[in-house]
């Protein structure tokens, strides 16, 4: 089943299962569509991943991302994260400038959880990096999101998606936090790169 149905920017609109994601640049909302039920989501950061190497600068991915209570987020470094414990739900989608070997992007990922002491031994980890690692690479013009459900009826799991314009790549349910803590890829310890750390900044701000 398809996670987003992303009503923003026309130039998603070329990617095979197209479906997924239709609309106009100009529109901040999104339809988080889930066997749990659909969600209105609102836009909560933009921003573009840059990777030097040498003396290029390549632009990676474009990053939006989404939140169902946009008031509620906070728009600094130490409130971002703890803020999103409010939220019911939330997306990043990530459109891709480039075609990236997965192991590349499971690589950099893992820098960065291991700079936020994320354990990279923890059965959501895993499963979520496997199942990244499983399509070989990102395409140029692919997306890949991430969405995360919380269940009022039960405050100690959390439901979290991957998918990639062609389908769920993985679901499962976590215990309560690990999504937040997956999202440091992003709002968390940036330090060590400073395209990194430019991406976070920018997310923070109003788009």
């Amino acid at each position: 089943m398809m996670i987003f149905k992303i009503l923003f920017s026309t130039w998603f609109s070329t990617m095979a299962a197209a479906a997924l994601i239709n609309g106009s640049s100009e529109q901040k909302t999104v339809e988080l569509n889930t066997p749990a039920g659909k969600s209105s989501l609102s836009l909560a950061g933009i921003g573009i991943r840059n990777k030097k190497i040498a003396f290029l600068s390549l632009k990676i991915y474009d990053a939006h991302f989404y939140v169902e209570d946009l008031a509620a987020y906070k728009r600094t470094a130490e409130e971002a994260l703890p803020s999103l414990d409010t939220e019911k739900s939330w997306a990043m989608n990530l459109k891709f400038l480039r075609t990236i070997d997965s192991k590349k992007l499971v690589a950099g990922f893992t820098e960065t959880l291991n700079a936020n002491a994320v354990s990279l031994d923890s059965p959501e980890v895993i499963a979520i990096f496997k199942a990244i690692g499983n399509t070989k690479e990102v395409k140029e013009g692919q997306n890949l999101s991430f969405a995360l459900v919380k269940d009022p009826k039960n405050p100690k799991e959390e439901t979290y998606y991957i998918e990639n314009g062609e389908g769920v790549l993985w679901t499962g349910k976590v215990p309560s936090g690990a999504g937040r803590r997956m999202l440091s890829l992003w709002f968390g310890n940036t330090s060590m790169e400073a395209a990194l750390d430019d991406l976070k900044k920018s997310l923070l701000k109003v788009p």
